[in-house]
């Protein structure tokens, strides 16, 4: 960093997910206040990578691939910040900024606990993730200090196919009573399986998961969700890696940052009690990563492409779903027509669909409810 640059190099399932969308904001944000600039690498395999001081950003989601870059960086003597990753790797010179996930998990859980929900599945977690993994074992931990009639088979693990982990779960759905997703994209596309078997959210079963994300906010009925703040995250790398450059004789260090609730319909608006529990860990390796699973392509574009959207786009949006012809929604938003097609096109490459036909369906499946007016302020950054 002293050359004025930090190097961050980011996992290629990783990238194009909402959590990096923000961790990058919220370096580049913190970055500029110093007047440094980023340079961020897609990466698959270091090779003979070299960055321009001994200070290397990793955002990865997997083991195999955060493995192979401190591999890398160890034979390199570069000192590494891990950004967001739970990895449990040993090695010198590994700092981490990281999310309490293992500590958030067991915050939901007792919160549903304390909701008299004490049958609760865990669904759509990817063990080789690291993160995922940190979920499971707080999962795991409050199993035995609420002692519930739960264990290990009732983790529904995904491995690239989240169908089949619905499939899994639905053969054993009658024995529980709430079920908490490794993240709103699942829960997502989880709640709108369960309407189609005829499961109501939240009276037959509660729902809940991490992320915070737009579509928590849209969908019906509202998700309960734990805040993951990855603009937070970013702003904290950037610390911790100039802390780093000031002492070259710290060898590591280590922040986490605790997820904050958003109480929602998915758990009947119940409130959170004063009661509070953090406790301890396990884990296994490989490269399968949530993001590149088809069936979830659909939730995972559809945040995507709500991020991007402006005021304009979501009145845009809002226009299209309540049927108004295009000409119409040019006359109503006072825009040209050539405005107009410029932002469709843009919204319907962003949600990964050619046609207005397939952008509404898109909405039908995943947010059938969906107001613009729904999406406030408190889950984007500052």
């Amino acid at each position: 960093m002293s050359q004025e640059k930090m190097a961050v190099w980011i996992e290629p399932s990783y990238i194009d997910t909402p959590w990096c969308r923000l961790l990058q904001q919220g370096i580049k944000t913190e970055l500029a206040r110093f007047r440094r600039k980023v340079e961020c690498a897609v990466i698959k395999d270091p090779q003979s990578l070299v960055v321009s001081n001994d200070i290397l950003v990793l955002a990865g989601e997997t083991d195999g691939w955060i493995n192979r870059m401190l591999e890398y960086a160890y034979k390199e003597n570069y000192r590494v910040c891990m950004a967001s990753s739970d990895s449990d790797a040993i090695m010198p010179h590994v700092s981490t900024v990281t999310l309490d996930r293992r500590g958030d998990m067991c915050l939901m859980m007792q919160y549903l606990y304390d909701c008299d929900r004490k049958r609760i599945a865990l669904f759509g977690v990817n063990l080789s993730s690291p993160a995922d993994q940190k979920r499971a074992e707080g999962y795991l931990s409050m199993i035995t200090h609420l002692e519930l009639p739960l264990d290990r088979n009732d983790i529904y693990p995904t491995f690239g196919d989240v169908q089949a982990c619905v499939d899994h779960l639905f053969r054993n759905l009658d024995r529980y009573d709430a079920i908490i997703c490794g993240n709103d994209l699942y829960a997502v596309y989880l709640n709108a399986k369960l309407k189609e078997i005829g499961v109501q959210v939240p009276g037959r079963m509660y729902l809940a998961s991490f992320g915070n994300t737009l579509l928590s906010k849209c969908t019906t009925p509202t998700l309960t969700t734990m805040a993951l703040d990855h603009f937070e995250l970013g702003r904290q790398v950037v610390h911790l890696s100039l802390d780093l450059e000031r002492n070259p004789h710290i060898t590591k260090e280590s922040i986490t940052i605790e997820g904050r609730f958003f109480i929602r319909e998915s758990t009947d608006n119940r409130a959170l009690s004063s009661k509070r529990q953090r406790l301890t860990p396990s884990k296994p390796s490989s490269d399968i990563s949530s993001y590149s699973d088809t069936h979830l392509h659909g939730v995972v574009n559809l945040e995507l492409c709500l991020t991007t959207c402006d005021p304009l786009d979501f009145s845009i949006i809002q226009e299209l779903l309540n049927g108004k012809t295009v000409n119409s929604i040019a006359d109503d938003l006072f825009i040209s027509q050539g405005t107009l097609n410029y932002r469709l096109n843009k919204l319907y490459q962003q949600a990964g669909v050619a046609s207005r036909v397939q952008f509404e369906s898109l909405f039908q499946a995943y947010l059938p409810k969906f107001s613009a007016e729904s999406i406030a302020v408190d889950s984007l950054p500052e």
